[in-house]
């Protein structure tokens, strides 16, 4: 039965709030001023938020004896923009424009806006339920927010919804990664004058062509590799001294981690003639000028050992209610979410959002206004299942 109803003055509101959150810009590591928001409007609420050393923001629910079985639900605040002032936000055309409007401003908002509606109920949660609202979700965050909370629980938790992404797709695998700065330095010097020597660009570029020849189409699954950026030199004239750039590899097999990591050092090695091992500050001297420094910048759990009836139930539960309220079947997907954490802890966990719409991490994301009400159900429901009402 349907515990909350969801109104057209809900959904407007919600549209409103979902302006005002996404113009407040919130980098992973500087989600401080969406903290500060969250923070003094949920206690407008009536409760008690607390914030922990990674910024994140929670309310709990249940009594003091009840520990065990906690039910998370998360909703990340930062963004992939490095903004740091206020973010332009439009509506035209039935739809939300701007960067950040969904990814994971809106389901933010979805969850802040329950929690609002929830208080005019008289309920009682059926075991520990805790909404936290994390940090450093994207890119080089490191999903740094969602460890924390994870820390705090751990031992205690029992499943994990996060709301992230779109109704049209239920994220349930997680797909593990390793991210790395490799940095080339060298003597460099005049184009003309000290033509012959090394250049570090060359050098950084012979490394990204050896890469790019590593082999991934045998391994069961999906794995795949990416040079992001780079970056060197100094001028057109000038035999570059220092060239780096950035590199990762990805696996919804975790056990293709480990073998990527082999063929990964394999190809350097082929490419520079010396033995290369990837360890997070390893230098080698390549040449009598020229020097490699190799930095881990990141790593993302995959899947560890989940019970599979567990993950199947949660997952048909979070199908089925998105079916019920979208009229569609969602696809099922693997991704790199905050799911990973307790997916590699052996805990249920799925993700998807509130919202339709595109071009996720463009400053011209965009979100549907009219597909917030089904999405904005499917929430509800969920949510409003941890409660007797």
């Amino acid at each position: 039965m349907e515990k909350m109803t969801v109104t057209g003055e809900m959904i407007a509101e919600l549209v409103e709030l979902i302006k005002t959150l996404t113009a407040i810009p919130a980098p992973s590591h500087e989600e401080d001023k969406r903290v500060r928001f969250i923070v003094e409007y949920l206690k407008e609420q009536g409760y008690a938020p607390f914030v922990d050393e990674a910024k994140n923001v929670y309310v709990e629910m249940g009594t003091e004896e009840e520990k065990q079985g906690v039910h998370l639900y998360t909703a990340h605040t930062d963004t992939v923009f490095p903004d740091t002032t206020p973010i332009s936000v439009r509506e035209e055309d039935g739809k939300l424009i701007g960067p950040g409007v969904g990814d994971d401003t809106a389901n933010a908002c979805g969850m802040l806006l329950f929690l609002k509606y929830l208080r005019k109920y008289q309920v009682t949660p059926k075991h520990p339920v805790a909404f936290v609202f994390d940090s450093c979700e994207e890119g080089l965050g490191n999903l740094k927010g969602m460890w924390a909370a994870f820390r705090y629980y751990e031992g205690r938790l029992n499943r994990h919804i996060a709301f992230d992404g779109s109704t049209d797709h239920v994220v349930h695998c997680a797909v593990g990664s390793k991210r790395y700065e490799l940095c080339v330095k060298t003597v460099g010097g005049h184009s003309y004058n000290a033509f012959g020597r090394k250049n570090a660009i060359f050098q950084a570029a012979r490394m990204i062509s050896a890469l790019y020849e590593v082999q991934v189409s045998d391994l069961p699954g999906k794995t795949t590799y990416n040079v992001g950026t780079i970056k060197g030199g100094t001028s057109v004239n000038t035999i570059a001294q220092e060239a780096s750039f950035l590199f990762e590899y990805r696996s919804d097999r975790q056990q293709h981690m480990e073998e990527m990591k082999k063929r990964v050092q394999a190809a350097l090695t082929r490419a520079l003639g010396k033995e290369i091992s990837l360890m997070d500050g390893a230098s080698y001297d390549i040449d009598e000028e020229t020097t490699l420094t190799i930095r881990v910048i990141g790593e993302r759990p995959g899947m560890g050992d989940v019970d599979v009836t567990a993950q199947e139930e949660l997952a048909n539960y979070v199908k089925q209610t998105l079916m019920r309220y979208t009229g569609t079947e969602p696809d099922f997907t693997s991704g790199s979410t905050d799911c990973n954490i307790p997916l590699s802890k052996g805990i249920p966990a799925v993700c998807f959002g509130i919202y339709l719409g595109e071009l996720q991490h463009t400053r011209e994301e965009w979100i549907q206004i009219d597909s917030l009400e089904a999405g904005m159900k499917t929430m509800c429901f969920i949510l409003s299942d941890e409660f007797t009402f």
